[in-house]
């Protein structure tokens, strides 16, 4: 059966018109007709239905979509999926808990370390203790100093640190024309007020960006957005050493100031700008930070979402395990002879580079035999016989009384036996 199209049609005539039911609907494009895409929306009505006529919108549909708070609208796992650093939100600690360290230059969460030098002593951790004073952010770092140091020798410093892996910033393309900006968000809540610091440099210490942000008030959160442009000159190790280390400095002495802020600039090392206030000059005084975030570009999330793009806490360890992940003494292996325990076990995920396996002193292990016997080594000795970023085969020495070949289950008597670590 044809078409009965009607004569001398204009661009965009539709046929038929009202539309039938079950009959296509054909638009002349001014040469031929074609099929109209566009159809209308058919509405059926369903047996008890009572609404009648045509449904109305309050306004313009657009213009409503508009109005609503675009700090709600961003990709915020898109933003936290490009996050260069780790453990951002301090809450991952698998070593040391919330105890925190004084020694110079260890880490004393998953990610972020502690350095210093002077005759200050700081303490610093991860704490829950200020929860709901950073919102949506439980935990915080700190950096506190337990004895003070009112004048800064010109050597002398103190701040917190975070080495980032080269294959987690080879986006960036630094070292070359073209090199992408980063933009580095944070909270902060120092005491006391004035002017910090935050540098950042390659992993050979020879090229800084050195620049610096005001914290308004003691004691009081802050957020902070700071864009930092990409590096055309230097070298950037694109591998799994170190790419790049940001540093937040809570005092600094003049031999390591920088001599030019907010700019590339070759040498150092460098932690500071000119104007860094001395952060330790009394007692129990505080350099606070969390939310961290390293984005690629010159965007940062607002005040609002920063918690949002966090990635949560067991995706967070995983990524924390390619460093470092703590061995509870689960596992079953064998006497090799009879004071040797060996076993063998993979990683939760393939680490960054070969192990160490480093024993924590006073903790012994259990062994639940066939014969269902405990048998307990007389030190915690560990050594590995081999490893790889995959997997690893190690001897827990010094028991008494096995039997070569028997199968031995190895459980903890209390806390971690060993921590696995591959950190940068």
């Amino acid at each position: 059966m044809g078409i009965n199209f009607p004569p001398s049609p204009v661009v965009g005539d539709l046929y038929p018109v009202p539309p039938v039911a079950g009959v296509p609907q054909y638009k002349w494009d001014g040469t031929v007709w074609v099929a109209n895409v566009e159809q209308p929306l058919t509405y059926v009505k369903r047996t008890g239905d009572t609404m009648t006529g045509i449904l109305a919108l309050s306004g313009d549909p657009v213009a409503a979509l508009d109005a609503v708070p675009k700090q709600w609208a961003a990709p915020f796992d898109a933003m936290a999926y490009s996050g260069m650093q780790i453990n951002g939100s301090m809450e991952v600690s698998q070593e040391l808990g919330e105890t925190g360290t004084t020694v110079p230059g260890k880490y004393f969460c998953d990610g972020w370390g502690m350095t210093r030098n002077g005759t200050m002593v700081t303490i610093a951790s991860t704490t829950t203790a200020a929860f709901g004073v950073f919102s949506g952010l439980p935990s915080v770092a700190l950096c506190q100093a337990t004895t003070a140091q009112a004048s800064l020798g010109a050597g002398d410093f103190s701040f917190i640190f975070q080495p980032i892996e080269g294959y987690r910033m080879s986006r960036l393309g630094w070292g070359a024309a073209g090199a992408k900006p980063i933009t580095i968000a944070f909270w902060s809540m120092h005491d006391p007020a004035g002017q910090y610091s935050v540098t950042v440099r390659n992993g050979t210490s020879n090229r800084h960006y050195a620049t610096s942000y005001t914290h308004a008030v003691a004691n009081v959160p802050q957020y902070n957005v700071i864009t930092i442009p990409g590096d055309t000159a230097g070298t950037w190790t694109i591998s799994n050493t170190v790419g790049m280390t940001i540093l937040f400095a809570q005092a600094c002495g003049s031999t390591y100031i920088a001599p030019t802020a907010n700019a590339w600039i070759a040498g150092g090392p460098y932690f500071a700008v000119s104007g860094q206030v001395n952060g330790v000059a009394a007692v129990n005084k505080l350099l606070r930070i969390t939310g961290v975030v390293v984005l690629p570009g010159i965007y940062a999330p607002s005040a609002a979402q920063s918690p949002l793009i966090m990635r949560p806490y067991g995706q967070e360890l995983v990524m924390c395990q390619r460093y470092l992940y703590s061995w509870k003494g689960g596992g079953t292996g064998f006497a090799n002879g009879t004071t040797i325990v060996q076993l063998s076990q993979l990683h939760p995920v393939a680490m960054r580079t070969n192990p160490a396996m480093v024993g924590v002193a006073g903790v012994l292990a259990t062994i639940d035999t066939t014969t269902a016997s405990n048998i307990n080594p007389s030190s915690n000795s560990i050594s590995l016989l081999s490893v790889t970023p995959q997997a690893l085969e190690f001897r827990i020495n010094n028991y008494v009384g096995l039997s070569t070949g028997q199968v031995c289950a190895v459980q903890p008597q209390a806390g971690i036996i060993a921590n696995v670590d591959a950190r940068l």
